[in-house]
């Protein structure tokens, strides 16, 4: 048990604590102020444009190529693809008035 010891001064008196040396084992933490930064990053960035309905990772996920990342709405493509579907039907249908035409008025 530690025994206190008064060391005299010739202006103040300051208590000191006396105890024996034992030796143990001291696990060892560290506790300090810090930042993190990341070993590597990635930007991802969509080559089409659009709404994003999902996104199908989290941050900080590990991820391999041809994982499914994003879901874009496809509303948009798909209204497009019905309207080139709509004008290649009227091309074709003014291609072949066109050819019929051409055929009508070689035999004149």
């Amino acid at each position: 048990m530690p025994e206190e010891v008064t060391a005299t001064n010739a202006k103040t008196t300051v208590p000191v604590t006396v105890a024996t040396v034992e030796r143990r084992t001291v696990p060892v933490q560290i506790k300090a102020i810090g930042n993190v930064e990341a070993y590597a990053t990635v930007a991802i960035k969509s080559q089409v444009s659009g709404e994003i309905l999902r996104v199908h990772f989290t941050e900080g996920q590990e991820v391999k190529k041809g994982d499914l990342l994003f879901t874009i709405d496809p509303r948009t493509y798909e209204a497009a693809l019905r309207k080139a579907e709509a004008n290649l039907a009227r091309n074709q249908v003014q291609a072949k008035n066109a050819r019929e035409d051409a055929n009508r008025y070689a035999h004149w």
